[in-house]
């Protein structure tokens, strides 16, 4: 452990000596998501448009609790600056190459529903993803390394 200098960027106090960060916190309004590595891995062997690498990681930073993607395409297009058939395509590449999950709308059952394979990532806690890959394969097993493993 080396020595170090901290100076409080409040008031402008300099203490010296050694110093561990208890408690610390993210900043208020920053939200965040864990993602696999690999995770990661998978999405690197795959050639994806840009197009629909554009749609992907504006879906990721809209990601909702339980890995639930609550925008509709054509707000996506919007937001994006893209034509909402090439959005729908798009989409349409991330559930044939596992990377999103698709089901029927509880409330409505003339639309879909989204979510990111969490076998890539999650956004809520550590127990929360345990029950859904739980619910997902049947099993109380989650295997480890070698997480995602597609069809």
């Amino acid at each position: 452990m080396a020595k170090e200098t901290w100076v409080n960027p409040e008031t402008g106090e300099v203490a010296d000596g050694f110093f561990t960060i208890r408690g610390a916190k993210y900043p208020k309004g920053v939200e965040f998501m864990t993602m696999f590595r690999d995770g990661w891995e998978y999405l690197s062997t795959l050639s994806l448009a840009p197009s629909t690498s554009k749609v992907l990681f504006k879906l990721l930073a809209r990601l909702d609790y339980e890995n639930w993607l609550s925008i509709s395409q054509e707000t996506l297009a919007e937001e994006i600056g893209m034509k909402q058939p090439n959005v729908a395509r798009a989409i349409r590449d991330l559930v044939q190459t596992e990377i999103l999950e698709v089901s029927k709308d509880d409330t409505d059952k003339r639309r879909n529903s989204y979510r990111l394979n969490a076998n890539l990532g999650w956004r809520g806690d550590a127990r929360q993803w345990a029950r859904h890959q739980q619910r997902r394969t049947g099993s109380n097993v989650i295997s480890m390394p070698g997480l995602f493993a597609p069809k």
